[in-house]
């Protein structure tokens, strides 16, 4: 209910409702919104999460393994990167879904595709290099630098700090810790754990600026219009990195001591790389930044399990510790984030019923008109918040 400038009120109807005549297109979101992230589709959380850790999990474990047979690190990335672009070329004919953005866009989303290429390049050094303990827990540290980001950067998707969530990530840090301090054959993978640690931090910069870009200031870029750029820019960064590794000599003679397995692995690896790539976006669209690293943590418990039990990966009992405490920080911080939602919800549905929200500008802001105040008598009478600037009722 609001006031017009005469002394009549009002009561401003939806404004889909078609009831309010020619002014009824007045109403309309003054604000432009993003092309990409109006059309495009957002998956029920529940689902984008699992899709996301079991397509994270099976890319952990036989990546590891194709990378085992091909023995090239960079080119097995380059031919997964073009099974991936052949899969998007396909699509993108057939059911013309792809949206690529103008240019400002992609001058916008470049450095990330740029950080895409950095991320996976150190992660298959990594792979080639660490046992996927060492991987797994080195990369569990990423919602340390990734919190802060969120909680000081982001306005309108804030991170939401609490003791649980601090708590739960101190736990992680503790598990890295005594992993790094007993892990029995730090002193042989030098290489392997720089490029971890590369590929952690990047990772983090990564994953924080695509969700910037996909909730806080949104470009007009489809989902698969990400993974074309992303595959575009890795596959020349790959192909230019292999050549200082030396990846080119012998090639020839690699592909022909492949054995009949070994091509099972690259194939499911190449499979498993695209699904990834669409399940990680579909993901991050309905969860933090922080979040996201959590629950790559969580699912790389499967990933531990292989190690030991399919590569034959040793574990001192200190280790076998860390991983678990490192595992149960993850599964605490997921807790927390449910218990922080399911609050500020709540706190929503009394907001609720102690006032009714209305739209008061076509700017999506509103304001609370209907909230009661006690006057200790029998009928409360009801508080006339006033309304913004901007807004004319009396043309309603």
């Amino acid at each position: 209910v609001a006031t017009g400038k005469n002394g009549d009120r009002y009561t401003p109807l939806p404004r889909d409702s078609g009831k309010s005549g020619k002014n009824s297109s007045d109403n309309a979101p003054s604000k432009p919104v993003s092309t990409a992230q109006f059309q495009e589709e957002t998956w029920n959380p529940i689902i984008a999460i699992l899709s996301y850790m079991a397509s994270s999990a099976g890319t952990s474990c036989f990546q590891k393994l194709a990378i085992t047979a091909f023995k090239r690190p960079l080119l097995l990335l380059a031919v997964q990167t073009t099974f991936g672009a052949f899969f998007l070329a396909i699509y993108g004919i057939f059911y013309k879904r792809i949206h690529l953005g103008g240019l400002r866009d992609f001058l916008r989303y470049s450095p990330v595709s740029v950080c895409f290429t950095g991320k996976v390049v150190f992660s298959m050094v990594a792979y080639d290099y660490c046992t996927l303990g060492t991987y797994v827990v080195i990369s569990s540290t990423c919602p340390l630098f990734s919190l802060p980001i969120e909680a000081v950067f982001f306005k309108e998707n804030k991170f939401k700090v609490t003791r649980h969530t601090v708590g739960s990530i101190l736990v992680i840090v503790c598990g890295v810790g005594m992993y790094g301090l007993k892990q029995s054959k730090l002193g042989g993978q030098v290489i392997g754990i720089i490029a971890v640690v590369l590929k952690t931090l990047i990772s983090v910069v990564f994953q924080t600026r695509q969700r910037y870009l996909m909730v806080e200031d949104p470009v007009d870029i489809s989902d698969l219009g990400m993974m074309v750029y992303n595959s575009f820019i890795c596959l020349i960064g790959v192909v230019v990195f292999a050549f200082p590794f030396g990846e080119y000599r012998g090639f020839t003679t690699m592909l022909d001591n492949l054995r009949d397995r070994d091509w099972i692995f690259i194939v499911l690896s190449c499979f498993l790389t695209y699904a990834i790539g669409y399940l990680s976006l579909k993901c991050q669209r309905v969860v933090s930044a922080t979040s996201f690293h959590i629950i790559g943590s969580i699912c790389k418990a499967a990933v531990v399990l292989f190690g030991l039990l399919v590569l034959n990966e040793k574990y001192n009992s200190y280790s076998a510790l860390a991983c678990i405490m490192t595992l149960l920080g993850g599964l605490w911080y997921s807790w927390a984030i449910t218990n922080a939602n399911a609050s500020a919800a709540a706190a929503a549905a009394v907001a609720e019923k102690e006032g009714e929200l209305i739209e008061v500008s076509g700017e999506g802001m509103y304001q609370s008109v209907g909230r009661r105040r006690s006057t200790g008598s029998r009928n409360d009478e009801t508080t006339q918040q006033p309304l913004l600037p901007t807004q004319h009722v009396d043309d309603v």
